[in-house]
């Protein structure tokens, strides 16, 4: 899943879910992206990280879970408004392996951001998701 928006404006949460297939076919995954803002105080941008894993099988599940939160800067847009040039700025990611254990669930939740401090006023997009 992913989000974008140009700094200063709040987004409304993004989520996404889905069940297994074939063996996997009692695990279901949801994820979520919100709280995608910058913060002109600190000068920062941040975006909140959340997956839950619902494990109904009679064994443990592993999986990978990844959350990245990158700024690009716009440079350029056409006249339909679509970002035709842009300069990447910075980026945050994390990757965990993680294990559910049998007929269990768990769900976690995680920041990202990137310092904006030194940057030059203009537009800016950040791209954000969350992947089980």
């Amino acid at each position: 899943m992913a989000i974008s928006l140009f700094v200063g404006n709040i987004v409304q949460a993004a989520t996404n879910s889905g069940g297994g297939v074939g063996d996997l076919s009692t695990c279901w995954a949801n994820v979520e992206v919100d709280n995608v803002r910058y913060d002109p105080v600190t000068q920062r941008t941040y975006s909140c990280h959340w997956y839950e894993i619902l494990n109904y099988l009679d064994r443990k599940l592993l999986f990978t879970y990844e959350f990245t939160h990158g700024v690009r800067e716009v440079l350029r847009r056409n006249n339909r408004g679509e970002v035709i040039q842009e300069r990447f700025v910075g980026q945050s990611q994390t990757f965990l392996v993680i294990t559910v254990n049998a007929n269990d669930s768990l769900d976690q939740c995680g920041g990202q951001g990137i310092s904006m401090s030194g940057r030059r006023p203009g537009q800016y997009e950040i791209k954000a998701y969350t992947a089980v």
